[in-house]
């Protein structure tokens, strides 16, 4: 089986590519170096065949200063899904974000995209799966929300429910080789505030700068919005777990 990857060089995409890899099955990145271009389409058809699924972890930014951010992460997508079907590829599996179609976080731009590029995968023609991710663990220290200075960390006060990307990717890879329908939200064990997670991974690296809270940017991040629905699937490791295991942290 082989198995296409949008945003095979990114952060969650070399994970997936990695437990494609453990499984023995064939990966097709869907990358540049590759000849793929998700903004334009070049590429694509060409590499999808022979393909049975895509497993799309892109994150794109825009080709230029006439693009939105909310443009791009929509094109990005439906570029590749009208490829499929001249390909002949059977499935579709979205990475996704847990609760964005929460009403507190109509707000935050980013989420606006992330919801519409999931509305174009439902209503492609390929069947398609969304998988919407709590914040990985290593959001303890993403510049979205956690600002690093020389002698302390400033983090945003937001309560998530932090997962091992690892386990994220497992149910990617599920996803994508299995013939099971519907959409999917997946979560860690533990819900915890952002500066906690902050201090406990800087602590486990040998950092010892205080750990500042701040307001969150929008107020549904410190409220819940993010915490996982009783629907949710809550997948080890914990964070203490994760720490622990240098291949995983």
């Amino acid at each position: 089986m082989n198995i296409a990857v949008a945003g095979a060089t990114g952060t969650s995409g070399r994970v997936i590519c990695d437990e494609l890899a453990r499984r023995g099955l064939e990966v097709m990145p869907l990358t540049r170096g590759n000849g793929v271009d998700l903004l334009t389409g070049t590429g694509l058809r060409e590499a999808l065949v022979g393909c049975s699924a895509v497993i799309d972890a892109s994150n794109v930014v825009p080709a230029d200063e006439h693009m939105s951010r909310h443009d791009a992460v929509v094109t990005a997508t439906g570029n590749p899904l009208a490829a499929c079907t001249g390909a002949g590829v059977g499935r579709y599996v979205l990475l996704s974000i847990i609760n964005i179609d929460d009403p507190g976080l109509g707000e935050f731009d980013y989420y606006r995209a992330k919801l519409d590029q999931e509305a174009v995968a439902r209503e492609a023609a390929v069947p398609s799966v969304v998988v919407r991710s709590a914040q990985w663990f290593d959001f303890a220290v993403n510049p979205a929300a956690v600002t690093v200075h020389e002698d302390r960390v400033e983090a945003q006060d937001w309560s998530i429910q932090p997962i091992a990307l690892t386990a994220v990717a497992r149910e990617l890879v599920d996803a994508a080789t299995s013939d099971g329908a519907g959409d999917v939200s997946v979560a860690g064990p533990e819900p915890m505030r952002l500066p906690e997670l902050t201090r406990r991974y800087l602590v486990a690296r040998g950092d010892d700068r205080p750990v500042t809270p701040t307001p969150p940017s929008l107020p549904a991040f410190g409220e819940g919005a993010l915490l996982a629905r009783p629907d949710a699937r809550l997948l080890g490791p914990t964070l203490a777990e994760w720490l622990a295991t240098p291949d995983e942290a």
